[in-house]
Order: C-alpha cells, then sequence, then structure tokens
C-alpha cells in the first residue's frame, strides 16, 4: 500500500447498493483503504461475499465512472468522490437466488421514496450531503469533465460491439464463455417494464448462461435453454474468439 499516494480528502461518503436487496447506505471510508479491505467491509453491509464481488462505481445521475478490480490498489487510486454510488454484485451463489423471477421483491416508487420521512435521501437532503451537496465552480467543472470522459468511453465501447460478432463475456470472479452478440440494446432486467437498461446479450457457445435469450416474459434473441446470457457493455469483449474445440476445453 505503500507504493500508493492519496493526495485528496482523506475520506470518502459514498452511497452502497447491491444487488441482492434495495437497501441503500450511506458510509463514510478511508481513501487508503485498499479494495480488498472495502470488499470486506461490504460484506457486512450488503452480505454479499467480498471473494465474489465486483464493484462499479456511478455518478450520482447514474453513469458508469469506473471499476474498482484491483484488490491491491486503494481507493482513492480510483477517481471515486464523496457523493458517487458503489453497486456491489454478487456473482456467484448467493446472487443467483434473487435471479429467480418467482422471488417477490418489494418495491418502492420514487415518489413514494422521496416522500418518506426517514430515509437516506432525505438525510442527505437536509444536510446537503452525497449528490445534495453544493460544489464550488470549480469542483463542477471537474466533475462534469470526469463524467463527460466516462460517457465517452462508454459509447465508444458501446458502439464496438456489433450483432453477429464473435465475443467472450468477462465477468469478474467468473471463467471466461465465448459466443456470438446476438442482441444490443434496451431489455427490462425487473418486472416493472418501465425499467429499462442498456445490456448486450449472447449466445454462448456452451450451456453456462441463465436463459433462451428471453426475460421477464420478453424474448430479445433466439437461443438453446441455458445458452443465453445479457451482461454490461463493459463485460464483453468481441474480436476473433473462435469456438472452442473440446480437447481445448480439457486443458482449460
Amino acid at each position: 500500500m505503500a507504493a500508493y499516494r492519496v493526495v485528496t480528502e482523506s475520506m470518502v461518503e459514498l452511497n452502497i447498493t447491491n444487488n441482492l436487496t434495495e437497501l441503500v447506505s450511506q458510509r463514510r471510508f478511508p481513501k487508503d483503504l485498499t479494495i480488498a479491505e472495502f470488499k470486506q467491509k461490504l460484506e457486512l453491509i450488503t452480505g454479499c461475499g467480498a471473494s465474489t464481488v465486483q464493484l462499479q462505481c456511478f455518478t450520482d445521475d447514474n453513469k458508469l465512472v469506473c471499476l474498482l478490480e484491483d484488490d491491491s490498489k486503494p481507493i482513492g487510486f480510483y477517481p471515486v468522490d464523496s457523493g458517487m454510488r458503489v453497486h456491489v454484485t454478487d456473482a456467484v451463489g448467493r446472487g443467483d437466488l434473487f435471479a429467480d423471477e418467482t422471488v417477490v421483491k418489494y418495491e418502492i416508487s420514487d415518489a413514494d421514496y422521496y416522500a418518506r420521512d426517514e430515509s437516506v435521501d432525505k438525510y442527505l437532503r437536509d444536510n446537503k450531503l452525497g449528490k445534495y451537496k453544493e460544489l464550488t465552480e470549480e469542483e463542477k467543472l471537474a466533475k462534469e469533465e470526469e463524467n463527460r470522459r466516462a460517457q465517452e468511453e462508454y459509447e465508444r465501447k458501446l458502439a464496438s460491439i456489433e450483432v453477429g460478432s464473435r465475443c467472450e463475456v468477462r465477468v469478474a470472479k467468473q471463467p471466461s464463455r465465448r459466443g456470438v452478440v446476438a442482441y444490443k440494446g434496451l431489455i427490462s432486467p425487473t418486472n416493472d417494464p418501465s425499467v429499462v437498461e442498456t445490456r448486450i446479450g449472447v449466445s454462448l457457445d456452451e450451456p453456462l448462461g441463465k436463459n433462451d435469450g428471453s426475460l421477464n416474459g420478453r424474448r430479445y434473441f433466439t437461443c438453446q435453454l441455458k445458452y443465453g446470457c445479457f451482461v454490461r457493455p463493459h463485460q464483453v469483449e468481441v474480436g476473433d474468439f473462435p469456438e472452442l474445440l473440446d480437447d481445448e476445453l480439457d486443458e482449460i
């Protein structure tokens, strides 16, 4: 850890979300905390296992800033500022339980949540913290430039992915999977059709997926059952990824 020097404020205040629950937690963390140590603390907050999680950092308007991937680096190594949101995804095991469409999940509208007397959002509003913090002009310009760069990188990545391209799916803590890009666009990841997110649909070479190209009753592409998956653009790499032969699979 001595190899890195954090030169910004020593603490960062983050909103923590995860793929297992609808809860939002606000916590302060020292910027010299390594990502490995950060994951251990997040396990106590979210219940997601420290060894099986992927961390994504978003701006307050839900634009992806970066992935917190290197366990050896401190939080301050990344462009993480107070008010941002870190989303914890449990890539293995417990997270799969919540992918079951038969599980009834508690949901609340943005308007109802905003109207609550006791909520993290109201606390942030009342105390001008997090996304409600009043920034100086210099801080606003720096944040806008940072968001612009992150958005440009996201759009560049998305534009490079074309339907029909061979690809490799790379999800943290999971073995890579090869296949063909079968869909690019918006999907409804929940049972609420008004909630849409950009995803890449991949028809895999092997039955290592979760679906047949359909999700929540809507079909986006067609493949055999367990050969389909939907992932975020940054988890797909297009290129010369031929289908692995049986003897190659035995070596892996």
